[in-house]
């Protein structure tokens, strides 16, 4: 049942979006803080190239779930996130199979493409 005003129809409430939950942008920070925060103390620690490997897939999946908000979007951060996590593991067990800059390449890629995508809304909050 929607109101009229002098004749007009009011537009419907909104409706949650059901499905597929969107990462704000404090997820992928706070990911981002523990990895630079653990980084220093876990680094020499036996089994701490495991830690860092859990914590660099934790800030690259936050990041792809940060701007999910659309399809193509979310289609491109994962295309970008996929080899940079792939690598990285496969880095971490089979060293000889796929070199550092391989996966340190894509893992850049995915985050300027998110830094590109957070610049628009950034730039409005401070400038709008």
């Amino acid at each position: 049942m929607n109101e009229t005003v002098q004749g007009e129809e009011l537009p419907k409430p909104m409706q949650p979006r059901r499905g597929f939950h969107r990462f704000s942008a404090v997820e992928l920070l706070v990911a981002l803080a523990l990895l630079f925060v653990f980084f220093p103390f876990v680094e020499e620690v036996k089994g701490g190239d495991i830690i860092i490997s859990i914590l660099l897939s934790l800030v690259l999946l936050s990041a792809v779930l940060a701007v999910a908000d659309r399809k193509g979007v979310f289609f491109i951060a994962l295309v970008l996130a996929i080899p940079a996590i792939a690598g990285r593991w496969i880095n971490h067990f089979r060293p000889d199979l796929v070199p550092p800059p391989v996966f340190l390449v894509a893992g850049l890629a995915l985050i300027a493409f998110v830094v590109s995508e957070f610049a628009p809304l950034c730039f409005a909050c401070a400038f709008g």
